[in-house]
This record gives structure tokens, sequence and C-alpha cells, in this order.
């Protein structure tokens, strides 16, 4: 457990883990990020639900299931399902059990089975679908993280305009991430899965447009001996930022950390269909290697990506299961891939994001 004296490094009230009151502003949303995986079952999740920005009061859940047999089972489902602790569209719900300490992700009906092909290179289409259900708890595993003021940055990261820059309290963008363990179990096809392993949750609101994020890297990790870590590598319309943070374990206070040498990353300047649609297909890049400078010198972490589950993001802030390919004038590729990983000798678990406009991906 991590003590409570390093838990909240950057003052945050508990009250904010809670679900929040809509503000009258273009493109608002609250939003809700949970991934967990197990490197023993080859089993998890990766879950994104948020208010509808033209209706906040419908949450809006995107999942995907990773599955044994390196298939996927995905979903997406609506629904006016939240309450004050609560993310819920249909049968996905994100609950906050005790702010900064615990969260928990529950699932109970019908899902799509897809290729991790497919699901990279196109929009997943309506099929017969199948059950499956899952409960996982998130322990944190780590203190809480705060983008904007553990890396200094305006909030702006995923915003556009003055709205950006406005000191308006309407206006005003947070993001909260936390590293976890993730334990509980998923069941599909009249099987059950242990998960016995690690991940990552976010929490934020505020005005959202996917465009300015040009490309992005954002790993995180998480070891048995309760060292953990994140990496996040970023090209914004404007500017780009490179942030990290280390947790050694116990009394251990979470250290900012500087990104030294990163994998590739989209920009501007990619040329068009240039960078493969699939993380995982022969020619990608799918063993990577980060280094970053901590108060011990430089350290290596190195990742191997062991699946990918694909999510179009649509300007401003619309999402689609898969990837489409032809929404080059405002469409992104999120691929969410569970990894193993590296560090001073120890195999960890968790996830790399990658982020990359349409144009880009071939």
């Amino acid at each position: 457990m991590v003590p409570t004296a390093v838990l909240n490094p950057f003052k945050v009230d508990p009250r904010d883990e809670l679900m929040h009151a809509a503000q009258p502003v273009a493109n608002w949303t609250e939003y809700v990020y949970l991934f967990g995986y197990c490197l023993e079952s080859n089993a998890g999740i990766s879950i994104h639900i948020g208010k509808e920005s033209t209706d906040t009061t419908v949450w809006r859940g995107t999942l995907g299931i990773f599955l044994a047999d390196g298939d996927l089972l995905v979903a997406k489902y609506h629904g006016r399902d939240g309450s004050e602790r609560s993310a819920g569209a249909g049968p996905l719900r994100a609950m906050c059990v005790e702010p900064m300490r615990t969260w928990v992700a529950q699932f109970d009906g019908l899902a799509h089975r897809t290729t991790r092909r497919a699901i990279m290179t196109q929009v997943q289409a309506d099929s017969v679908a199948e059950m499956a259900r899952f409960n996982l708890v998130f322990e944190a595993a780590a203190p809480l993280w705060d983008l904007e003021k553990g890396s200094s940055l305006p909030s702006l990261v995923l915003v556009e305009g003055e709205a950006a820059k406005s000191k308006d309290h309407a206006s005003r963008t947070v993001h909260w991430e936390q590293l976890c363990k993730v334990r509980g179990e998923i069941s599909y096809g009249g099987r059950s899965y242990a998960v016995n392993g690690g991940g990552v949750r976010d929490h934020s609101y505020g005005p959202r447009d996917y465009w300015p994020l040009v490309g992005s890297l954002w790993i995180n990790a998480v070891f048995p001996s309760g060292k953990a870590l994140m990496l996040m590598t970023t090209h914004v319309t404007g500017f780009s930022f490179m942030v990290g943070y280390i947790y050694r374990g116990g009394n251990e206070p979470l250290e900012v950390v500087q990104v030294v040498e990163h994998p590739f990353i989209s920009n501007v300047d990619t040329p068009a269909r240039s960078v493969p649609a699939d993380p995982l297909e022969p020619g990608a890049e799918r063993r990577f290697r980060y280094v970053f400078q901590s108060r011990k010198g430089r350290e290596v972490v190195e990742g191997e990506l062991l699946h990918a589950m694909g999510t179009s993001y649509i300007s401003p802030n619309h999402e689609l299961l898969g990837t489409d390919l032809s929404r080059v004038s405002d469409g992104s590729q999120l691929a969410e891939c569970p990894a193993r990983f590296t560090w001073d000798g120890e195999s960890g678990v968790g996830v790399r994001e990658r982020i990359v406009r349409m144009a880009a991906l071939r």
C-alpha cells in the first residue's frame, strides 16, 4: 500500500475524484480511463468512458477486452447510468470506491469479437455479439499525479483556443493519473480468467478537442518490487513536451524525471501513410526503449508490445470503435497496447499508448 504521507503530492482535493457538474463551455466533458493487464493469463481491459459534450447527462463508453487467444472483444455503449461516484454507460461502469486508493471497473453485457489486425486498420462493423463480464479492482500502486501541476504545463494539451488559457473555473482543464495494481476476473466463452497484474487510470474534466494533439507516446508500468513509472512524450500544435515520474516504493516520494531518449513520435512533418496502423505488424516498433534522467543518473526502461486495441478520435471529442483511415482531415488513431517492461533488471507490466493522426497511417 502506498503510504498516506506520499499518496497526494499535489494536494488534490479528494472530492475531485468524484464526478463533476457539467459546465456551460463548448466541448466540455468529463473522462475516466482504466487499463489493466495480466501477464500470466494474457487477459486485460481498456476502458474510455466520458460524458457526451452534446448532452453531458449521457456517458459514452468504449471498451476493449484483451483475450488470452490474441483476439479482442469490443463494445461501445451510451447511457445515463452514472452517479456521484461513477461513470456509467449501460452495462459498463467505472466507480471511485476510495479517492486516490481504489476504483472498480465492471461490465456485464454483450461485446463483439474481432482481431487485432482488424481493429487497428478498420472501423468495427456490427456482428453477432457474445456475453462477457468482468469485475476488476484498481488499487493505488503509486502516488496520484497531476499533469498540469507536475509538468508546469498550461492547460491546453487537449484544448484549442482562448478557453484553454482562461483562468475561469468553467474553462479549467484538469487531468489526474495513477498507476495501479489490478486484480479480479474476466469471463467470456464459458470460462473465467484471473487478472493479477498492473495498469493505470486517469480522470479529467474540462473542454476537450483531440485535434491539436499531433502525436504522442505514453507509457505506464508497475513492477513486483513496488516500483512504478510514467513517461510521456507529446507533440501538440505549436509546442512539444516530455514529462515523467518514477516511484521507487514505500515512503519514497514521487520523483519527476527528464526524458532523454524516446521512440519515434509522429509530428506535423511525418509523411503521409508512413506509420504502420498496427503497431505490432512486421516493420513496426514492437520493441522500444526510453532513457530518463533521475537523481541516480541516466536510467533505461525497455518495452515489448503484446497486443493492441484501436479507437478513432474524431474532432472535437467523438470516438469510433476501430480505426477509420478515411478521416484524414479530423481523425487520429489511439492505440492502447499492453506491454512487458524491463527496468533495472526487473520485469513489469503496463501499457504503451500511441496517438497518431490518420493522415500519417498506412
